[in-house]
């Protein structure tokens, strides 16, 4: 049942709470809606609420001592990105106001691949890039910038969250720690509001964080909390990638580690005390400690503190948290734990900012064993006969030194698999679900299991996409079914994406997929087998232009090097489609005993040779595609004709060519 509100005056103010509760907080969402309601709507203030709790969802009007059911939603996933831009569009349609506060509620997990609004039942949730394109989304329906973003989850207070946001939010308001279940007091927050409407939005954004705060002392935790005005963070994320840039020119600086050691982190797991090894620290307390020495490394620290205190009001209670100061950054305190995250990481608009991962890497000082990303395959630029072949320039943790390219002749697609049946593969503990396929109707999904391929294929490239929460997923191959050799092997990842793996000989291929509280989808398998390969080109563009091909289907891939001689492996195929036709030439031109006549054409045709008269020398009957013939310079009766000018008309179908040849005796 759906009730409009329909308002006379536009309200200063308008509270849409996402909670997203239905994984485990159930029993916390209530006591939060509670509190709403202990204060409610005013003519200024209007509070609405969606709420997902245990496969049902609905939205309330909050007011006074009562919630009034607007819309039951039905089973809805709030860990989909595009729930929380539905949730965005509601707002702005019916619930219009000069000033929003949007309360994003749930199980946070700062950057990393769980994010916020964890959805219990399917294991998605909003992280990285799908949050800044909801928050962006929610802004263009509200026709402004959110004025103040609460995320009422763990975690979230980070320099990394912050970069995906700034530009549609005002104001954002969180923790860097774990948020206790009892969360943000909404009765003191709403109770501030309602009694001033008019309140400075600066103002109301830092006292949620006073509020919070409070109530952690209050039950006896240490907590904090900071406020943010993210109109200016893009100065300090200018100044965060200045200083890195001297990080990394002196990584193992004494100093830098020292302050590794001693900076504010914040548990991953449980409330206070941190611990050293916690994998998030303060950045602004790490680069006042830095900011200790007397270098350039130092003053450019001291910036970024100075910096981050004037855009941020941060608090907090307890000794534990004494050096908080209300943002935080991924700071690994092990190279494994690095590594097991940078490649989701590198995708953040931080990381490709500031390259704080590149500092990371080079802080732990490992040998660099790490090959580069894959090159993207880019549409190529046709233009007649030539083309240019562009891919993006591939991702590493120092630097390319050299990408490679390889032209291949006779592609063949052997299969296409939309992994909507088994009818290619046998195996055991994969199914075909319709929950989350990458296309059509359904794909391979499994918590563990296997699948081997019916067929051998020929040598050539295997390519899917893929899925994947935790565990290991293995790519195997086999001549016999017996001896099985790993090719490939992959960690989770937190969206689709393609992959592409060489077949080297003529083999089987196995899916291999195993982990706890782990799972995979896979969808669009598609393998194609090779003929001849040539390497075309060698350098640090990313780009390779060919001139004058003949009309056919060209195909290339590409790989990357980077400077401690690692290499990618192979991308997709690139391919290029010649539509029209080379025009005929000939050489050597000018000719003394004979010369080739290359052409390019659809169907058989004819070559005529004439005299700047008009006249017959020769003719010939030409073969479709591209192909050449030699004329020796004698006409139809064998005679050598004469020095001079000739004029050459080549007829296929509906194509017809005139050129200009040239004899000299």
């Amino acid at each position: 049942m759906l009730f409009l509100f329909f308002l006379i005056a536009i309200p200063e103010w308008t509270v849409g709470c996402y909670f997203a509760a239905d994984n485990g907080l159930d029993y916390a969402v209530l006591d939060d809606m509670n509190e709403l309601t202990s204060v409610g709507s005013t003519p200024s203030v209007t509070v609405v609420i969606q709420v997902d709790r245990l496969g049902k969802a609905e939205r309330y009007f909050a007011q006074k001592d009562s919630l009034v059911l607007l819309q039951e939603i039905g089973d809805i996933n709030s860990g989909d990105p595009e729930t929380l831009k539905e949730f965005g569009r509601w707002l702005g349609m019916y619930f219009s106001a000069e000033h929003y506060l949007l309360v994003v509620w749930d199980h946070g997990n700062g950057w990393e691949k769980k994010g916020i609004c964890y959805e219990g039942s399917s294991f998605i949730s909003i992280a990285g890039g799908e949050f800044r394109e909801a928050i962006k989304s929610i802004s263009s329906s509200l026709g402004k910038n959110i004025d103040v973003l609460l995320l009422d989850a763990c975690l979230m207070q980070m320099v990394e969250v912050a970069s995906e946001v700034y530009p549609f939010v005002d104001f954002m308001v969180g923790s860097e720690q774990l948020v206790p279940d009892f969360g943000f007091p909404y009765d003191k927050i709403l109770l501030m509001l309602t009694s001033e409407p008019l309140v400075e939005i600066k103002a109301f954004s830092d006292s949620i964080s006073s509020f919070y705060v409070q109530y952690c002392k209050k039950e006896g935790i240490d907590g904090q909390a900071s406020s943010m005005k993210l109109v200016s963070f893009t100065n300090l994320l200018q100044s965060i990638k200045s200083l890195i840039t001297l990080l990394r020119s002196d990584p193992q600086n004494s100093l830098i580690r020292s302050a590794r050691d001693s900076v504010q982190t914040f548990n991953f797991a449980t409330l206070p005390p941190p611990i050293p090894q916690n994998q998030y620290i303060d950045i602004c307390h790490f680069a006042e400690i830095i900011s200790e020495g007397d270098d350039e490394i130092a003053s450019t620290a001291e910036r970024v503190a100075s910096l981050a205190r004037t855009i941020m009001f941060s608090t907090h209670t307890g000794e534990s948290l004494k050096n908080s100061r209300g943002l935080s950054v991924w700071f690994p305190y092990t190279y494994s734990e690095f590594l097991f995250n940078y490649l989701k990481y590198r995708k953040l608009v931080y990381a490709m900012t500031t390259e704080w991962e590149k500092f990371l890497f080079s802080y732990y000082g490992v040998p660099d064993t790490i090959p580069p990303m894959v090159p993207c395959p880019l549409p190529a630029e046709i233009f007649g006969n030539s083309y240019t072949i562009r891919w993006e320039a591939s991702y590493d943790l120092t630097y390319i030194s050299e990408y490679e390219l390889e032209e291949i002749r006779d592609v063949q697609v052997v299969l296409q698999d939309g992994c909507e049946d088994f009818y290619n593969f046998d195996g055991e503990g994969f199914v075909v679900s319709a929950h989350l396929p990458h296309s059509g109707e359904g794909c391979f999904f499994t918590e563990g299991g296997w699948l081997v391929s019916k067929e051998r294929f020929h040598k050539g490239s295997f390519s899917f996409f893929r899925h994947q929460r935790g565990g290991s997923l293995r790519i195997l191959s086999s001549k016999d079914l017996v001896d099985w050799s790993e090719i490939a092997a992959f960690l989770d990842n937190t969206e689709w994406i393609s992959e592409t793996i060489d077949i080297d000989t003529e083999s089987y291929v196995k899916i291999e997929f195993s982990g706890d509280n782990s799972w995979v989808y896979i969808d669009d398998i598609s393998v194609l087998s090779f003929g001849d390969e040539e390497i075309v080109y060698r350098g640090m563009n990313n780009s390779y232009t060919v001139t004058d091909r003949p009309n056919g289907r060209y195909h290339y891939r590409v790989r990357a090097h980077d400077g401690s001689e690692n290499m990618s492996e192979w991308s997709e195929i690139l391919k290029v489609a010649i539509t029209s036709y080379l025009s005929p030439y000939n050489y050597p031109n000018p000719f003394n005993e004979g010369t080739y006549i290359v052409y390019d054409i659809p169907e058989d045709g004819w070559l005529s040779i004439f005299t700047v008269s008009g006249n017959l020398a020769r003719e010939f009957e030409v073969k479709k595609e591209h192909d050449h013939i030699f004329w020796d310079g004698r006409n139809e009766d064998g005679r050598n004709v004469a020095s001079g000018i000739y004029i050459c008309r080549l007829r296929s179908g509906n194509l017809s060519f005139l050129f200009k040849i040239a004899c000299v005796r």
